[in-house]
């Protein structure tokens, strides 16, 4: 019974860790929006971006990954890469 407790009990502790799980898209720039802090791909897509990307070198009509979480109804940018 005891070599039985421990496996559930760590699976318990593993279940209850909240699992954060990023997306990625790949579009071209159609907007940098410096104001409200956001970035649009040509698909309609918005993102939301941190501080230290505004004013960065993404700029309209280049190509770019984005790596994002889904927060409260938003995408988060985590990270954008140029696609050459």
């Amino acid at each position: 019974m005891r070599r039985f407790i421990g496996p559930v009990i760590a699976a318990a502790m593993l279940a209850s860790v909240p699992f954060v799980l990023s997306d990625e898209a790949t579009g071209v720039v159609r907007d940098v929006n410096p104001v409200e802090h956001t970035l649009t791909l040509e698909n309609g897509i918005v993102f939301q971006l941190p501080a230290d990307r505004i004013g960065s070198d993404v700029a309209p009509g280049q190509r770019v990954r984005v790596k994002y979480e889904s927060r409260g109804g938003h995408n988060v940018a985590s990270d954008i890469v140029l696609d050459i």
